[in-house]
């Protein structure tokens, strides 16, 4: 549980972003809460005043937009031609994170290379390989 109210209202704002980027897909309730879990201490650290968040709100909505357009579209990618569209999976939704992650600027005022929202979530090397085949064209199914 966060331990700042701005940072909770900031990181369900995030996630509802992220579901709504990616309608006519569904992300699950449960695959919400482990995002969420990955990114509680983060949020509290940088975006625990509304100060900060007041400064990241725009980069962040704007990100978690890219995460959940991104997780739907890799999810439609391996349901194939034709498929209704469904459920986000986990997965997706993590190769989608190390995507954004590589584009993920640094909160304002920070000297850091990249903040801590950025580089502060460590995804698996196997989710990052697939992240990468990703780019190549390879299909993501059973890489969680």
């Amino acid at each position: 549980m966060s331990k700042s109210k701005v940072a909770a209202t900031a990181l369900s704002r995030c996630l509802k972003t992220m579901q709504e980027a990616a309608a006519p897909w569904k992300v699950p309730g449960e695959v919400v809460e482990r995002v969420r879990a990955l990114f509680e201490t983060d949020f509290d650290h940088e975006l625990g005043s509304a100060v900060r968040w007041k400064a990241w709100t725009a980069k962040a909505l704007r990100l978690a937009k890219y995460v959940g357009a991104f997780a739907a579209f890799l999810a439609e990618r391996d349901a194939g031609v034709g498929a209704k569209p469904s459920s986000v999976e986990e997965h997706h939704v993590l190769a989608a994170v190390a995507m954004v992650q590589d584009i993920c600027p640094p909160p304002q005022g920070t000297v850091r290379t990249y903040g801590r929202l950025c580089a502060g979530v460590k995804l698996s090397p196997m989710v990052r390989a697939a992240a990468g085949a990703v780019l190549r064209g390879a299909k993501l199914k059973a890489t969680a």
